[in-house]
């Protein structure tokens, strides 16, 4: 077991009036979930439920690790092109194993494995700039759609294999693509048959948001050289974990259920994720994504009106003591805070005090600055306490694959948890599917110069930008 969560905080024992009552948990909270857990559990893969189905993974990862071989020999960079749930999730595990100054390193420090970048969005002054830096000879591209649809990954691809064409021709460009997308369906599997290029199946139990754990993200995983088998070693203790229905013996079960309580009970619902560690950064940016599209519903499974879901709201340890801690204390009672902690950093650096006034900084002495960290986490877990803003703390015992593996299968399994409880499907997201089918239908008119989407009324606009 690689995490500890610490919830004492979210409990009256710390809180008094905004707390829960810790014989709840053994009471009607216990209850509520072991409904749940009978729920999640009936639930069949078919419906969206393929991110458990882990044997399946197993058997797909030779196959993926010789193929991420392959290509690790043969060139010296990746594009991970995509959209939302088909990068945020290897974006997650690439910043938390490989840190933030991978691409900085040399080959030798790489251990000869490939830089990753990514195209996640249609800014193209962003785009400009990556095709200025990389090397098109010696640069593959893995396009992720999980859907092969996306209008946003279609565009990015076109625009990347056009270039591709046009530097080295028409009859390598194949060669230097990689699809992971439906093992039948959309247009990234029709390119991918007619222009004979490898493909990587995303499979159809499987949600983008949820296909983390699948060749989506283990295969970039693996080619830059993590371990891919001890992230699933992880992903497998934190599912062993979930079986058991004791809410007080279930972790993911412990941070869905508190969540949502804090939102309907106490009408706490923003739901902040603080993490005192910078590689987790894009790992709070895939909860984001997660925890909204996931439990952001209109409708209840009876198909009620509901209008479900809390906000996540993103938060940086130390930095932002600086910055949000102060709304966070003193402003309105409407949040409750998850901090990521890690025990053990990977290196530390001691404090030089000599160089400081001794006197007003010998506390400092012989500290290092992972320690100071950690330290900066309990002083802000204490200074809420105190104001009587619950929080609930998950540390992590080191950041390796291990860890990873079961922060992200906690967290997917928490957020199935989350949506039971609030009688959604969580494994849906028509508001996302509406939008993309206005994109569409946006260009479509465009292009015969008739958007009624696109008008607006003057009355309501200030400014004018100009064409010329």
């Amino acid at each position: 077991m690689r995490t500890v969560l610490d919830y004492a905080e979210m409990l009256t024992v710390n809180m008094e009036i905004n707390g829960i009552e810790p014989v709840r948990l053994k009471t009607d909270l216990a209850e509520k979930f072991q409904l749940t857990h009978r729920t999640i559990k009936e639930v069949p893969v078919s419906n969206g439920m393929g991110f458990l189905d882990l044997d399946k993974t197993w058997d797909e990862l030779d196959y993926v690790e010789s193929l991420a071989k392959k290509y690790r020999e043969r060139f010296d960079a990746v594009v991970v092109i995509g959209m939302g749930g088909s990068s945020l999730g290897v974006q997650a595990v690439c910043q938390a194993l490989l840190g933030e100054a991978w691409n900085l390193r040399d080959d030798k420090s790489r251990c000869y494995c490939p830089k990753v970048y990514f195209l996640d969005n249609l800014d193209p002054v962003s785009i400009d700039e990556l095709l200025e830096v990389i090397d098109i000879e010696n640069t593959f591209f893995n396009v992720v759609s999980k859907s092969g649809s996306t209008a946003e990954t279609l565009a990015l691809y076109a625009i990347i294999e056009d270039l591709v064409r046009k530097e080295i021709g028409s009859d390598k460009a194949s060669e230097h693509f990689l699809f992971t997308t439906d093992p039948s369906k959309g247009v990234l599997r029709s390119i991918a048959k007619n222009k004979e290029i490898h493909s990587l199946e995303i499979p159809p139990e499987v949600g983008g948001r949820f296909s983390v754990l699948s060749s989506a993200s283990l295969f970039v995983a693996a080619l830059v050289g993590l371990n891919a088998r001890r992230i699933m070693k992880g992903a497998v203790t934190a599912k062993e974990q979930c079986k058991t229905p004791i809410l007080e013996n279930n972790k993911a079960g412990i941070i869905g259920m508190l969540l949502y309580i804090a939102d309907v009970e106490q009408s706490r619902n923003v739901h902040v994720v603080m993490p005192y560690c910078d590689r987790l950064q894009k790992f709070s940016l895939w909860l984001q994504q997660l925890w909204s599209e996931s439990l952001g519903k209109a409708q209840n499974a009876s198909g009620e009106l509901v209008n479900s879901g809390p906000t996540i709201l993103m938060a940086q340890g130390a930095r932002d003591q600086h910055s949000q801690l102060q709304l966070f204390a003193e402003g309105p009672e409407n949040k409750v805070i998850l901090f990521l902690t890690l025990r053990n950093h990977d290196a530390d650096i001691k404090i030089p005090v000599e160089t400081l006034e001794p006197s007003l900084f010998r506390s400092l002495s012989e500290r290092g600055v992972g320690e100071l960290l950690n330290l900066e986490h309990q002083a802000t877990v204490e200074s809420l306490r105190r104001k009587s803003r619950p929080t609930m703390t998950l540390e992590l015992e080191k950041l390796d694959e291990e860890a990873v593996g079961e922060l992200l299968m906690m967290f997917m399994m928490s957020t199935v948890y989350a949506g039971d409880l609030y009688g959604v499907n969580a494994l849906g997201q028509p508001g996302v599917e509406l939008g993309k089918r206005l994109t569409f239908e946006l260009l479509a008119k465009e292009e015969t110069g008739h958007s009624d989407i696109s008008k607006r009324d003057s009355r309501w606009r200030i400014g004018n930008v100009s064409g010329n």
